[in-house]
């Protein structure tokens, strides 16, 4: 899978076993989450509680402002986290557009 320079990735290998990482500058770390809704952490290609987890901590990181992310980040699981397949990525320019649409920034 091509990751973008900038933006986060995600790749599930087996059931319960996912991998969610921030880049930045072409540099990885893990994503680590902005929410405790989900009982099982972060998840993707469905809307539900862990999905949403996801959302709020893509947004959260990208912002830099939790508060901010919590006003949008059901609408951004709908839009494109539940829409994420196996393995899966997003830009930091697709998650601002998407941002700016809206009023966000």
């Amino acid at each position: 899978m091509k990751w973008p320079v900038n933006g986060f990735a995600g790749a599930r290998y087996n059931i319960g076993d996912t991998e969610v990482i921030r880049m930045q500058g072409g540099r990885q770390a893990p994503l680590e989450s902005a929410a405790e809704q989900s009982s099982t952490g972060m998840d993707w290609g469905y809307s539900g509680s862990a999905p949403a987890d996801l959302a709020l901590s893509i947004l959260a990181s990208y912002t830099g402002n939790r508060e901010a992310a919590l006003t949008c980040h059901q609408a951004f699981m709908a839009e494109f986290v539940a829409e994420f397949e196996d393995e899966w990525s997003i830009s930091d320019d697709e998650i601002r557009d998407w941002l700016l649409k809206r009023g966000i920034l």
